[in-house]
Parts: C-alpha cells; structure tokens; sequence
C-alpha cells in the first residue's frame, strides 16, 4: 500500500510539473475541451449493501449483458513535457442494456428490491444507468509531430451511478474505477478510444456496472 501511495504522488507531481524547457506552445499551457462519446460494453448486476464490487471480479452466478453508452464531457488539460500530459474530465455517460441477461443469465438471487414476482434470472428484463464522473488521466505521447500528437491514456474515474429498470431494478453507488485508452490529436480534434470500468463503490439497491469501449471527439480552445 505505501508503494502504491508513493507512486500516486509520485505520478502526480511529475505531471504537475512544469517542464523547465519550453519546447512548443502547449507546454505549461491549460486548454479546456468539450466533447461527445459513445460506445458499447458488457454490464453486470450486483446488488449494493454499503460496499459492492463489479460482479466482473466474480462472474459466477451474476447477469450479464451488453449495453450502449452515450454522453458528453468537459473539462481542461495541459502538457507539462513535451510529451507528457494531464486531462481533467467531467462527464455524464447514460447507458442502456437491453436485456441483462443476453450474454449470461446468472442465478436470480442478486436482485435485492425486485418485486416479488420477479423471474428466476434477468433474461428479458432491461434497465439503464446514469453516470456523473470525473476522471483524471495521465497523456503520455507516442509520436508527436507540430500539431499532431497520437499517444496514451492512463488514470482513474469517480462516479455517481443510479440505475433504474424493469421488475423494480434500482440502485445507487459512488464508485472508485481505472480508465485507458489511445488518442489521436489533430490541430484543435481530439479523437479517442477509452476503456473503463467501475471496480468497488458504497451505495444501496441493485447496480448496474458498467465497462464500456467509448469512442469520443473533442474540441479543444
């Protein structure tokens, strides 16, 4: 644990640095964005007493099923070497799974306020989630070339989740999650491929985890 500690600081303060050469224009310089995503994952159910983990971690006997996701963001980054970076994000992700069940059924007993005529698994029954989040990711670029920079992302995401379905599917969790990803930067775009997933969280009633691939644009000023 105090290695992982010394690492998170350690990470935190190189990034935060400024770099004592400036060798292009964005170096030291905060430029904020706006932004869309979208994208499908696998979401599973689990229910929440006070402390939950992403069933994800221990897939026997839970529901699974795939799911889309679209939403927008905002927020500022800025590079503090010449190839290495800092992005904050705020973002709201509204997801919708279908059938909860389409890709395992799970046993039927992870459901915590179903009604009482619930099925004895999720095939069938839909639900949905929303997802306020904020996320801080490390920028570390592969190739750079004047304006143009294509790299990887690297951090951790906070979030607010509510769910809500079928059969009385409801839930509430603030959740603790890793992201990853690659970008691509062209002039004032920003195209990239993001992978999170929530990991363990506190909250109350029946979560609906989710681990999308997103693919976003954003605008930088």
């Amino acid at each position: 644990m105090k290695k992982i500690i010394l690492s998170l600081f350690l990470f935190l303060g190189f990034t935060y640095a400024e770099s004592p050469i400036k060798r292009d224009s964005e170096v030291g310089e905060w430029r904020s964005f706006v932004g869309v995503e979208g994208g499908v994952g696998v979401f599973g159910v689990f229910p929440a007493i006070f402390f939950s983990l992403n069933p994800s971690f221990h897939p026997k006997g839970n529901p699974f099923g795939l799911g889309y996701s679209i939403g927008f963001s905002g927020g500022w980054q800025k590079y503090t070497f010449e190839k290495v970076g800092l992005r904050n994000t705020l973002g709201f992700l509204f997801s919708y799974v279908p059938d909860l069940a389409s890709i395992q059924r799970g046993s039927g007993d992870n459901c915590m306020f179903c009604k009482s005529d619930k099925p004895t698994d999720f095939k069938g029954i839909s639900g949905q989630g929303y997802n306020f989040y904020y996320a801080l990711d490390g920028l570390f670029d592969f190739v750079k070339n004047g304006e143009t920079r294509f790299g990887m992302s690297l951090g951790f995401r906070i979030a607010v989740t509510g769910t809500s379905g079928q059969n009385g599917l409801y839930g509430f969790l603030a959740a603790y999650g890793a992201r990853t990803g690659l970008y691509a930067k062209f002039n004032d775009s920003l195209l990239d491929l993001t992978f999170s997933i929530s990991i363990t969280g506190a909250g109350i009633g029946d979560i609906i985890y989710d681990a999308p691939f997103m693919l976003g644009y954003k605008h930088l000023f």
